[in-house]
């Protein structure tokens, strides 16, 4: 059965961010008064959904529609402009595709635009991180889109180090302080309130560590696990990734939906998947792979088909399974052709 698109009205989602985004945008161009923190400064995305002429509803479906093109265009470039050959790229942003958490979710539920719109501003920014004043530009836009944009300021420092400039994070930090004076609400958690409520919740639960540690690179994650060796390298030569992922985990704690808060670290995670395919896989592995995630892209109400939770359970295991089989057959393919050279 195809999963279409969320009943946005149903009462059993009454409590989720879309029911925020949908009066913002229905204000537009005039703020919204009664929106809670931190909903209330992710001002951008609603303001743009509510000035078409389309409606609201439409206007949150086309323009999701479009930043899901643009997202996968985007990060196939990233990953060509980042070595990776062609043909391994393209599949590479198909298996991303059929992420039901990073991915088909936003097919599903078209209005949760923040999300989509930060990871591509994170992704534009790592593909022009020397170019210090299109990443001031970009933090500056972010702040009026989600406040996950603030991982990036302490990545581009450490990246930038002799380099840095307080000048090029300044827009962004006076955008992130002003919206705060200018928009004022008092419902809603505060940054220290959030992280009171959900951070110690998460830290100490055994289902949120794994919702957030793993949960959300099913079935692939073994890939990394198998060829470590080549985990520790990618991370050895791209040492700010290993800070924003971190950086993106911690920010996870302020919320309490594990695997759609730390979506920004999809970029590092699959250009990871990229370079470890390159260099260790056949083409025919890439394929199974595909499938594998396809199968995986089925979710009870959300996925881009609707499968009941037992069902979904044993796909998943048993995908995670075959990946894992894919991945010892060419790491033991691999030690073979090193010894025999």
């Amino acid at each position: 059965m195809i999963g279409g698109v969320i009943n946005h009205p149903d009462l059993e989602v009454m409590n989720w961010d879309l029911h925020y985004y949908i009066p913002m945008a229905e204000a537009s161009p005039h703020i919204h008064n009664d929106i809670p923190k931190p909903f209330a400064y992710r001002i951008l995305p609603p303001f743009i959904a509510g000035f078409l002429p389309f409606g609201e509803i439409t206007s949150f479906k086309l323009l999701m529609s479009l930043s899901l093109i643009i997202l996968n265009i985007s990060f196939f470039y990233f990953l060509y402009k980042h070595d990776i050959q062609q043909s391994v790229a393209f599949l590479t942003v198909v298996l991303f595709m059929f992420n039901r958490y990073f991915h088909t979710f936003f097919i599903w539920n078209p209005f949760h635009l923040t999300d989509v719109w930060s990871v591509l501003l994170i992704l534009w920014i790592f593909m022009i991180l020397d170019n210090m004043r299109i990443v001031s530009v970009l933090l500056f836009v972010g702040m009026f889109v989600k406040e996950v944009l603030l991982v990036m300021i302490p990545v581009c420092i450490l990246h930038w180090r002799n380099r840095f400039s307080f000048l090029a994070i300044t827009p962004a930090v006076l955008a992130f302080i002003i919206l705060r004076i200018v928009i004022r609400t008092d419902s809603g958690l505060g940054i220290i309130d959030a992280l009171i409520t959900n951070g110690w919740f998460t830290i100490t639960n055994l289902e949120f560590i794994y919702r957030t540690l793993l949960n959300p690179y099913l079935p692939l994650m073994p890939f990394p696990m198998i060829f470590w060796r080549d985990t520790v390298g990618f991370f050895r030569r791209y040492p700010h990734f290993i800070s924003f992922w971190i950086f993106v985990v911690i920010s996870s704690l302020f919320g309490d939906n594990a695997e759609r808060l730390v979506f920004p670290t999809a970029i590092v995670f699959y250009f990871l998947i990229a370079k470890i395919i390159v260099k260790n896989s056949s083409f025919f592995t890439l394929i199974l792979l595909v499938f594998f995630c396809f199968a995986c892209s089925f979710h009870p109400y959300m996925g881009l088909f609707v499968i009941d939770t037992g069902r979904l359970m044993i796909v998943l295991m048993a995908s995670t399974f075959g990946v894992f089989i894919c991945g010892l057959l060419d790491w033991r393919k691999m030690v073979g052709e090193s010894v025999a050279s």
